[in-house]
């Protein structure tokens, strides 16, 4: 897959005239004038294995997109070569006809915009001052699942039961450093060097309890961890 996108951004900022009382001032500073340029192309490769026990599939897709922001007023141009991978794993194991255990794995590349890296000019918030960061690195997002089924037809009893986990690492976050003195921030987009991870587990269990009018219990439970950084 191939894809060629141009984008032209005019974002302009006016003071007021205090001889007419207009705002028809460009103010220079706030003025965000560019053309942005996106070439990515990208490439799947994948297996397969099936028996009758066993269903497994992996697969990859190969990303490569190169941005360009040309800055109309200031002569000057940002490039940024990316490079991304998306590897996917899936497992199905058949224990018996009526159990199963399955695993699911996802991984991804995580880029930063050229926003985060370059922030663009604004006057909105005044007490606001987002600080560029040429230095901004890719992150990887891992995704991992397993769980297990067991479904008994014959008495209608199922049990299931799951783990998820994910992990951040170099993960691009907002530091934040805020004067107290003044009430302004200064905001970069900085990468976390510690990696955020959330698991949760969950776990479920149901039978009949009276045939005769379809009634059914159930009993389940979960448990959940999320650990995350941040910068203030």
């Amino acid at each position: 897959a191939v894809g060629n996108n141009t984008n032209a951004i005019l974002n302009k900022s006016f003071d007021k005239d205090p001889s007419t009382g207009l705002y028809d001032i460009l103010d220079q500073n706030q003025l965000n004038d560019f053309n942005q340029h996106t070439i990515s192309n990208a490439v799947n490769a994948g297996v397969n294995y099936k028996n009758d026990k066993l269903t497994f599939n992996a697969s990859n897709r190969f990303s490569f997109e190169t941005v360009e922001r040309v800055y109309n007023t200031l002569n000057s141009t940002l490039n940024r070569n990316q490079q991304s991978v998306s590897p996917t794993v899936s497992a199905n194991y058949k224990i018996t006809k009526s159990k199963n255990l399955s695993f699911y794995y996802n991984g991804r590349t995580t880029q930063p915009s050229l926003n985060q890296i370059e922030p663009l000019n604004q006057n909105r918030e005044t007490v606001v001052n987002y600080l560029p960061n040429p230095d901004l690195q890719s992150g990887f997002r891992n995704s991992y699942n397993l769980y297990f089924n067991s479904y008994k037809q014959i008495k209608d009893q199922s049990f299931y039961s799951s783990i998820y986990m994910t992990q951040s690492f170099n993960a691009v976050t907002a530091k934040v450093n805020y004067f107290s003195e003044t009430g302004k921030r200064d905001i970069q987009y900085v990468n976390i060097k510690k990696p955020n991870t959330y698991i949760s587990f969950y776990s479920e269990y149901r039978q009949p309890i009276w045939k005769r009018f379809n009634l059914s219990g159930n009993l389940g439970g979960s448990l959940n961890y999320n650990n995350s950084f941040n910068y203030l």
